[in-house]
């Protein structure tokens, strides 16, 4: 993997499981987040490339720090 791809692989991950973890649906976190669904969807698939201002919305809704959202296994 190249390790531009580490940040967004880790995202992708780390995203979808504490929105398991919550019992949150996509939709459900981007309406706490204030943000669309495709956004969130995007963030999972690791195709994302979000803002700081994305990471700060969805870090907040989901009650962790953006660095557990961008921390590698």
């Amino acid at each position: 993997m190249d390790a531009d791809q580490a940040p967004g692989v880790n995202l992708a991950r780390n995203l979808a499981q504490l929105r398991h973890s919550r019992g949150l649906t996509q939709d459900a976190l981007a309406r706490a987040a204030g943000l669309p669904r495709s956004t969130i969807a995007n963030l999972e698939s690791g195709e994302g490339n979000p803002s700081l201002a994305v990471l700060v919305k969805v870090s907040t809704a989901l009650g962790a720090p953006v660095d557990e959202l961008l921390s590698a296994p």
